[in-house]
């Protein structure tokens, strides 16, 4: 299902930003950034379709403390970082 998708997403995120602080892996930084891009552009796919899906007309869903923690941690270093 999507959630395990998204688990398993999460994970390899945590294993690039890992790989990323190795110094003795500098060569492979490039592909290991691009990497990162492509896992956030996933993070930021599946934040829009939950925003999509979900009631946008009662504000609920901005109100949800995980809105703001989903643009803290993923739209907002998206951006930064492209």
């Amino acid at each position: 299902s999507v959630e395990i998708l998204i688990a398993l997403v999460v994970l390899l995120n945590s294993l690039l930003v890992a790989l990323s602080t190795l110094d003795s892996l500098s060569p492979f930084m490039p592909m290991i950034r691009g990497a990162e891009v492509i896992v956030s552009t996933i993070f930021c796919v599946d934040f829009a379709a939950r925003w999509f899906s979900s009631n946008r007309d009662t504000g609920k869903f901005v109100l949800d403390p995980l809105f703001a923690l989903d643009v803290l941690v993923v739209i907002i270093p998206l951006i930064v970082t492209v």
